[in-house]
């Protein structure tokens, strides 16, 4: 997702959770992202702040939490956080391994 396009998604998600509890504003929305998304924080907070126009979300703080990736070795079944240089597992040194990097973005608490 691109950070305009991602932005409003956020917008509308504390929007309507806003709404639908009779509030007129949020004081804050605290999301993760993940770390290889290739989303900068910096132009998603650009991008938050002009979707929260008018909206209720238009002087709440945006904070933003980059989490790293997990995988495992599909040979050994060792746990780790890859290097984006070095995928192999450190503890086999097998290039088989399954990365989750969970959802790109996920909107984890509105401050209400």
């Amino acid at each position: 997702m691109h950070g305009t396009s991602t932005a409003e998604a956020i917008v509308e998600a504390a929007s309507a959770r806003a709404r639908q509890l009779g509030c007129s504003s949020v004081k804050a929305v605290r999301v993760k992202i993940a770390a290889w998304s290739h989303l900068r924080s910096g132009e998603l907070e650009t991008a938050f702040e002009a979707a929260s126009r008018g909206k209720p979300t238009e002087n709440a703080q945006l904070i933003i939490e980059v989490v790293a990736p997990t995988a495992q070795c599909r040979d050994c079944g060792a746990d780790y956080s890859p290097d984006s240089d070095a995928l192999r597992c450190p503890s086999c040194g097998s290039a088989r391994v399954a990365i989750d990097e969970s959802r790109e973005v996920e909107v984890d608490a509105i401050e209400i």
